[in-house]
This record gives structure tokens, sequence and C-alpha cells, in this order.
């Protein structure tokens, strides 16, 4: 399951469990079938916006 999350997202497995992320946050969402990955705040405030504008 891991390997087609990171395919969808564009991303390496090991992203997945590297415990030393310097990144503010990682968040994946998953809409309607859809996978995001946000790693800031304002990454994951732009796509909660593009889901929004979507409905």
């Amino acid at each position: 399951m891991l390997i087609k999350w990171a395919d969808a997202i564009g991303c390496n497995v090991t992203e997945f469990i590297e415990s030393d992320n310097k990144e503010e946050l990682t968040a994946l969402i998953d809409h309607h079938g859809q996978l995001y990955r946000a790693n800031s705040i304002q990454e994951l405030e732009e796509i909660i916006e593009k889901i929004k504008s979507e409905n």
C-alpha cells in the first residue's frame, strides 16, 4: 500500500518512515481517491482551498 501511495504523490517510500523530517509537518490527504501531500502549513492550506473550490 505504501508503494501505491508513494507513486501517487511522487515520493519515495522511505519518506513515509524517515524519522529525521526537518519539515514543519507532513500531511497526507486522501480526498475522493486523490492523494495530496503537504510539507508545510502553507501547502496544507493550499490543498484545502483547492478541495473547497472543487466542491
